[in-house]
């Protein structure tokens, strides 16, 4: 797993999350798996190049697709209308008894 990082933008703290390996193991999958099947399945002429280009292109893109739907990301930029910046889909609960206090 590969760690990743971003700047809260309520305290300005460097935050990080890990990312899972499927995007890896996708990649190296597209890379060689690809070509590798379709030299299985009988392209062998220089028509192989472009199609192994074109096929692992698409299967790389629908398969971070179709993760992403499954298993979405912690933090998501989330924009309105007029509004910016970076919101955070699990925040924290607070406490019903604590009360903040204004310094």
């Amino acid at each position: 797993m590969t760690l990743a990082s971003f700047t809260c933008p309520d305290c300005g703290e460097v935050l990080e999350y890990e990312t899972g390996t499927f995007g890896h193991i996708l990649f190296y999958f597209c890379l060689f798996g690809v070509p590798a099947l379709l030299y299985y399945l009988g392209y062998r002429s220089l028509s192989l190049i472009p199609l192994s280009i074109t096929v692992s292109v698409v299967i790389l893109f629908l398969g971070i697709a179709i993760q992403s739907f499954i298993t979405p990301s912690k933090a998501q930029v989330k924009l309105n209308y007029g509004d910016s910046g970076l919101h955070l889909a699990d925040k924290p609960k607070v406490r019903d008894d604590h009360k903040p206090t204004d310094d």
